[in-house]
């Protein structure tokens, strides 16, 4: 039987990743812009998943976030395949503009301002 290490298929899957999104695996700064947009978009399945009381939904969103976190693994990966510097990573460093955006889709406004989190900055601690 054919085994993969965890590595190996890290960089399959970003490789993968990389190719399916349309994004170039030409520099550093693009696979760091990818590994941020990931961490953006995992601090607002959180922040959405908070407070839902329904089983099904939170399997979903911690399969999604699980998903995310893959991602972001496979990206570093190819990072340091490239040797490149890796990012500064603080574990959810946009939950508050994520939390921000998720009361404001509680309400029902799914186009507000702070729900592009192209216009995030992260949380000072």
């Amino acid at each position: 039987m054919f085994r993969l290490s965890i590595t190996t298929l890290s960089l399959l899957l970003a490789l993968v990743l990389l190719a399916k999104t349309g994004q170039s695996a030409e520099s550093c700064a693009d696979l760091a812009a990818h590994y941020d947009r990931l961490n953006r978009h995992n601090a607002l399945l959180f922040a959405e998943s908070m407070g839902d009381n329904s089983a099904p939904r939170a399997t979903v969103s911690e399969l999604k976030q699980i998903d995310n976190r893959l991602k972001q693994l496979a990206v570093l990966d190819f990072m340091r395949a490239k040797k490149c510097e890796y990012p500064a990573d603080v574990e959810n460093s946009y939950i508050l503009s994520a939390g921000k955006c998720a009361l404001e889709e509680l309400k029902g406004n799914y186009r507000a301002d702070i729900c592009d989190f192209t216009k995030w900055s992260p949380d000072k601690p």
